[in-house]
């Protein structure tokens, strides 16, 4: 989904996860350390910050700054309601 126009649960904890090259998937279902296999069963919310990006592969320098430009407005938004 576009991040821009996901709508977010009010969070308690936030753990930012960012995916390899193959994505967060293959990640998931490639470490023999985790019991789960599918990563949407380790998360209650997935955002998708990058979907439009016109490249193969991002920085992870750079998708945590596109993620954390994408998250600010949706927690602001949760924190003037409280």
């Amino acid at each position: 989904d576009d991040a821009a126009h996901e709508l977010l649960p009010p969070p308690q904890h936030i753990l930012l996860v960012l995916g390899g090259v193959r994505g967060l998937e293959a990640a998931v279902r490639d470490d023999a350390a985790l019991s789960a296999r599918a990563a949407s069963s380790l998360f209650d919310t997935w955002l998708n910050v990058c979907a439009p990006q016109g490249s193969r592969t991002i920085r992870t320098e750079e998708a945590l700054l596109i993620a954390l430009t994408a998250l600010r407005p949706k927690l602001d938004a949760h924190l003037e309601h409280r």
